[in-house]
Formats: C-alpha cells, structure tokens, sequence
C-alpha cells in the first residue's frame, strides 16, 4: 500500500467512523501521513476523494454537507 493509498483510507476513516474516539484516531492516523508526504501528493488524495464523492451524484448541498463533515480533517491535513 501507499503512502497515498493509507492516507485515502485514513480520511475516508475519520469521516465514517461510528464514534468520535475511531474517528479521532483515524484523524490522527492521517496526520502522521500527512507529515512524510508532499503537499501535492496530500492534495491529490484530497481531489480524489471530492472527485468521487461528485461523481457518484451527490448534489453540490450534500457535498457541502460531506465537506463540513470532512472540515476537521482537513484542518489537519492543512487543506480547508
């Protein structure tokens, strides 16, 4: 697996966890990724993820639903 791959599945993680400690865990999980990795490399993982998220038909409000979602761990990838 790689470092992008681990990142993708440690956000998508955080933002499916059934409670805030799993969460919280998976956050912080993505935030030591987030540390050995380049900005460009953080931030294609984070096009992705919205890329898919779009394209499976989720409306622009719903989006912006799953982004406020997604906003903590953003604030910690340095992407908000």
């Amino acid at each position: 697996m790689t470092q992008m791959e681990a990142l993708e599945l440690a956000l998508r993680m955080a933002i499916a966890a059934p409670d805030k400690k799993r969460s919280d865990a998976a956050a912080l999980l993505a935030s030591e990724l987030v540390a050995i990795m380049t900005q460009e490399e953080v931030d294609t993982v984070k096009e992705e993820i919205e890329f898919e998220r779009l394209s499976d038909g989720l409306s622009l409000g719903s989006f912006a639903k799953w982004y406020d979602d997604l906003y903590p761990t953003c604030a910690i990838i340095g992407r908000n």
